[in-house]
């Protein structure tokens, strides 16, 4: 099957993100961590991130995706977070925080 042929009309959504395996060993969360296993609010130095956010539209033109079209999910908020910079940055445009520690005092089943 030819992957562009599936894509040569339009998607319907585009996503980045992180993801970890849980099977809830020894009956809690797990502690693998996702990003760099700092909080988004670590910022730069610490937190993992993608930056130069971009899909190409219908006319072959690239595009940043506009801040209020995104839709910015965690299923364990309080093991693992994200943080959408609302402006486009000059040098690392459209760009997100994500991550967390995994098994942790906030995190804990």
């Amino acid at each position: 099957m030819d992957l562009f042929k599936i894509f040569r009309d339009k998607a319907r959504r585009v996503t980045w993100g992180g993801m970890i395996i849980n099977h809830k060993k020894f009956g809690r969360h797990t502690s693998t961590d996702m990003g760099s296993g700092h909080s988004p609010s670590g910022g730069f130095k610490k937190a993992a991130y993608f930056r130069s956010l971009g899909y190409i539209d219908y006319l072959n033109i690239m595009r940043t995706p506009e801040y209020n079209i995104l839709m910015p999910h965690t299923s364990k908020p309080q093991c693992y977070d994200i943080f959408v910079n609302e402006k486009v940055h000059t040098v690392f445009g459209r760009f997100f925080f994500y991550g967390g520690p995994g098994y942790s005092a906030r995190c804990k089943t």
